[in-house]
């Protein structure tokens, strides 16, 4: 008996377990598994880093979900192309997206946080309109300190960045 079918249907329904169904990149669940997981591993330090898409609200209620959802998948593309194959990039919530670096010391962590802001602005340069925009925030721990934590904290310097992005005036809403 050909069983093919079922087969593709069981990977299809795993697939869509673990993946978000808008950008295609791992989704929260995936994420809390993979944090659970690495609080248990041994490949420390880790570092988390924390994206919020600025004026997704405004591009939703302006342009249409369509629009929003476009600029969703834009930072998604944005965020993938900057990271490792081992690190864990999902969409954590409506505009958030987190990053699992597994074995990335603070050092590391601030080099890649200038290669995603880098990255953002490259993508910027070569399309017409309102800029993507992102409010950033990492934070590394060490052996033995709660990955929630680090995440908190993570989540608080996005927040900073955002005030400052504020304050600035580059705080784009598209």
């Amino acid at each position: 008996r050909d069983i093919s079918e079922s087969k593709r249907l069981e990977d299809e329904l795993r697939y869509l377990s673990t993946h978000d169904a808008l950008t295609g990149i791992y989704n929260r669940s995936f994420f809390e598994t993979e944090l659970a997981r690495l609080q248990r591993a041994r490949q420390w330090p880790v570092s988390i880093l924390i994206a919020d898409v600025n004026g997704l609200k405004r591009t939703n209620d302006t342009r249409g979900h369509p629009a929003g959802d476009d600029l969703l998948k834009q930072a998604a593309r944005v965020l993938c192309a900057c990271f490792r194959p081992e690190d864990i990039v999902a969409r954590f919530g409506g505009d958030e997206f987190v990053v699992l670096l597994p074995a990335t010391g603070a050092n590391a962590a601030e080099e890649i946080l200038q290669r995603v802001r880098s990255s953002l602005a490259a993508f910027n340069s070569t399309r017409p309109g309102e800029p993507l925009s992102l409010s950033i925030g990492i934070a590394t721990g060490e052996k033995g300190q709660s990955l929630l934590e680090v995440l908190n904290h993570a989540d608080s310097e996005m927040y900073d960045d955002k005030d400052r992005q504020k304050g600035t005036g580059e705080l784009s809403q598209p």
